[in-house]
């Protein structure tokens, strides 16, 4: 079997005086470590490849994530009520990929928003 790439990705491009040791990277490195098992962890976006890109400014790590569909604003947004069924499996994902995060020791600060 072999891997296909998707047709599109994310990249996220750091700063050069913010790639080295990056903190960022380490994390995401070991969400998706094999040896965790946990019913969270689809929940959270999946880091496919870094580099690094050597640029004027200096050396630059890039990110690269699957392209999302959405920033999540249009699920939050709209002119009707969303069915309690929706709303029930969008929170439980939600507390899925969290409680897999607080498990690691990961927290999330700030408010959970669409895009956050």
């Amino acid at each position: 079997m072999t891997f296909k790439a998707p047709a599109h990705v994310a990249l996220k491009i750091l700063k050069a005086d913010a790639s080295g040791n990056n903190k960022e990277l380490a994390m995401l490195l070991e969400l998706y470590s094999p040896d965790l098992n946990h019913p969270g962890k689809c929940h959270i976006i999946e880091l496919l490849d870094y580099f690094e890109h050597d640029g004027p400014n200096g050396t630059h790590l890039c990110l690269v994530f699957p392209a999302m569909i959405s920033d999540g604003v249009g699920m939050t947004i709209s002119e009707r009520l969303h069915q309690a069924a929706y709303v029930q499996a969008i929170s439980k994902q939600l507390l899925l990929g969290l409680d897999f995060l607080h498990n690691l020791g990961i927290i999330h600060c700030g408010r959970l928003a669409p895009g956050t």
